[in-house]
């Protein structure tokens, strides 16, 4: 069982955006491509755990830097 924290709070697409200071026009393209953050979408919004947004940064600096 996942045991939500406040160190690892859901954020909305936005939030996500602005966290990793990323358009949301860029944002959607990844989205949409499979390439972002993992979203899941609960009713009309689309949320990402904070961890999970800052994991894909991770991942996209350790791709810039190979």
């Amino acid at each position: 069982m996942t045991v939500i924290t406040e160190e690892d709070p859901y954020l909305l697409f936005q939030e996500v955006c602005e966290l990793t200071r990323t358009p949301p026009g860029t944002m959607r393209n990844l989205r949409t491509a499979g390439e972002g953050p993992p979203f899941f979408k609960q009713g009309r919004w689309l949320k990402c755990r904070k961890s999970k947004a800052l994991a894909w940064m991770r991942e996209q600096e350790e791709k810039a830097n190979t």
